[in-house]
């Protein structure tokens, strides 16, 4: 009786161990030091998209229900909408090839009126090879790069609506393409946890 409590106190360390070793480690692997993993997942320059091509992927990112949801949110805080823009962007996918990911980024600002103006932005990514789609909410051109890399993978959008530790962990162990974009986009939304891995 006594070996057995000792076998699963055993046990039980070892499969902690375990778990903190693949939180711990699994992120290293991804962008081995002295790499440059700040392009990783960018297979080409983005295409600013205009007349039919934008109409066409802003009206499906309008017409999205979580879309929607933030649009509304962010209308609720006083914030006024500006013209969306829209781009496609050649993203290396996780076995190398390249899918030309089309991407809406919806901006919204305070008024001008306003000393301190506050701005926050919808993006909105739609891969047609998956037909994956990542709505998150964030600035710069890691969060577009980010919100790109998501909708090619797929297997982390549930997981990435907020750019944040999970969905981190989630990119590390199944999307590492986009990891890096998306650690920038969550350390510059004042997330410290993700600022402290960026020397992953």
């Amino acid at each position: 009786m006594e070996l057995n409590k000792k076998v699963q106190r055993i046990s039980g360390l070892f499969m902690i161990m375990l778990v903190v070793g693949m939180v711990l480690v699994t992120p290293a692997l991804a962008c081995p030091a002295g790499t440059d993993c700040g392009n990783s997942s960018l297979s080409g320059d983005p295409i600013k998209l205009t007349g039919e091509e934008k109409d066409k992927v802003v009206d499906m990112a309008l017409k999205n229900s979580h879309v929607k949801k933030l649009q509304s949110q962010l209308k609720d805080e006083g914030l006024i909408q500006k013209d969306p823009e829209a781009f496609t962007v050649p993203m290396k996918t996780e076995d190398s090839s390249v899918s030309n990911t089309q991407v809406v980024v919806i901006g919204f600002e305070s008024s001008s009126a306003e000393v301190n103006v506050t701005k926050k932005t919808i993006m909105f990514a739609y891969d047609p090879v998956t037909d994956g789609t990542a709505i998150i909410e964030g600035t710069g051109w890691d969060c577009t790069l980010c919100a790109a890399g998501i909708a090619g993978c797929g297997a982390c959008a549930a997981s990435c609506t907020v750019i944040n530790a999970t969905c981190i962990l989630c990119l590390a162990s199944v999307c590492t393409a986009s990891l890096y974009q998306c650690t920038v986009c969550c350390c510059n939304l004042g997330n410290q946890w993700c600022c402290d891995r960026l020397d992953w």
